[in-house]
This record gives C-alpha cells, structure tokens and sequence, in this order.
C-alpha cells in the first residue's frame, strides 16, 4: 500500500510544528509504514519516524464493513441537528462510506512530527477514497486542503 507521504515536504511539516527543519529530515530518513494486521473487519498500520527510545509509534486502525458503517452512523447522529455547510457535507458522504480510518496519537506525536504525518497520510488518503478528514473536530476538503 502506498501512503501518501512519499512526496510530503518535511521540512516544511516541521516549520508547521515549530521545529528545525533538521527534525522534518530526521523524520524522513526513519519513516516506515508498516501493515500489521488484516482482518474482515478492517485493518491496522504502525508509522515510526523517530528512535524507538525516542517515543512510540502511530498506530492506524482502519475499519470495513459494519464497523465502518457503525462509525458512519455515530457521526452522523452527532451532526444530526446542525445545520452548518460542514456538517450538511460530512452527511451527505455517510451514506457512501466504507471505510473509516483512525490514527492514535500521542502527546509526543501531536508536539512533534506525528501530527503533520499523520494529518497528511489522512489526506491522501480521504483524497484517494473521495473523502473528508476530520482532524480534532475540524472538517477538511484533501482535494483543495482547506477547511469546510
């Protein structure tokens, strides 16, 4: 499986998150992807871009069929009653939805280079299945990388 972060500019991921350029380039050079379980109802992946000592991993969960569909249908019960152009967007993809995707991140991740890894592999992937991200309660468009 290809994961979208082959063409990702890390430096410029870094400057995002405050940090030297030399971290995006460190980050870079450790990168893995790696898939580690299959099953009928989804599947999981393990990104490392940093020394194991260093922190952990990303851990991926990524969910098919009535899984999916169950996620499907809590978002769409949370958005029920909002009437806002985001939340109208998101619902009119529910429907359609058979996968659902899940990174868990750390603390470490979210300070350091595991949010920009991760919110950019979530793009090219919604991207890929013509879907949206949600990242942390905000609504984003991976064809034109804005907010909706």
């Amino acid at each position: 499986m290809s994961h979208g972060l082959d063409d990702a500019d890390f430096a410029m991921m870094a400057e995002w998150q405050d940090l030297e350029v030399e971290v995006g380039y460190e980050a870079r050079r450790r990168l893995t992807v790696e898939e580690v379980e299959r099953g009928q109802s989804g599947w999981a992946m393990l990104i490392r871009y940093q020394p194991q000592e260093a922190g952990p991993f990303i851990h991926v969960d990524c969910w098919t069929g009535d899984r999916a569909r169950g996620e499907a249908d809590e978002i769409g019960e949370m958005l029920e009653t909002r009437t806002d152009p985001a939340s109208c967007r998101v619902r009119a993809l529910l429907p359609a939805v058979q996968e659902t995707l899940a990174f868990c991140l750390k603390q470490s991740h979210i300070e350091g280079m595991g949010w920009p890894i991760a919110f950019h592999m979530a793009m090219w992937l919604a991207k890929t299945g013509q879907g949206l991200v949600d990242a942390d309660g905000v609504w984003w468009d991976p064809v034109t990388y804005t907010e909706i």
